[in-house]
């Protein structure tokens, strides 16, 4: 059985320089609806599970700088806070010799512990 050419065809064939060059319109690339719904499902499930995890480190950076100073006591001496909270990541003296050690991380909320003179802890800092 053979198939009756349209003149359209005939002529797009003319116009590409040779048969085979143009498909009929019925043979283009169409995503069918469901396609792109279930596409955009996808990426916004997945959006939705990479905001609820980085909301979920959010809160435990805010919960780690309060935790890693719990047990620091005010009157505590350097050495005690040390052994229970472990070496600070930054340390810096004013000009009065009150110390400051920082366990504060690009990630997390400020966790600092503030000595006087004598090495003894007189202020805690966590937000």
């Amino acid at each position: 059985m053979t198939v009756q050419r349209t003149g359209a065809s005939r002529h797009a064939e003319w116009r590409c320089g040779g048969p085979g060059w143009l498909a009929p319109v019925a043979d283009l690339c169409v995503r069918p609806l469901d396609h792109a719904v279930k596409r955009f499902v996808k990426v916004f499930a997945v959006s939705m599970v990479a905001l609820v995890a980085l909301y979920a480190c959010f809160l435990w950076a805010i919960e780690w700088s309060g935790r890693i100073l719990a047990p620091v006591q005010p009157r505590m001496p350097m050495s005690q806070v040390q052994s229970l909270v472990g070496v600070p990541r930054r340390i810096s003296t004013n000009n009065e010799g009150f110390v400051t050690w920082s366990y504060t991380h690009w990630w997390s909320y400020d966790a600092n512990v503030f000595f006087d003179t004598n090495g003894v802890v007189y202020g805690i800092e966590t937000d």
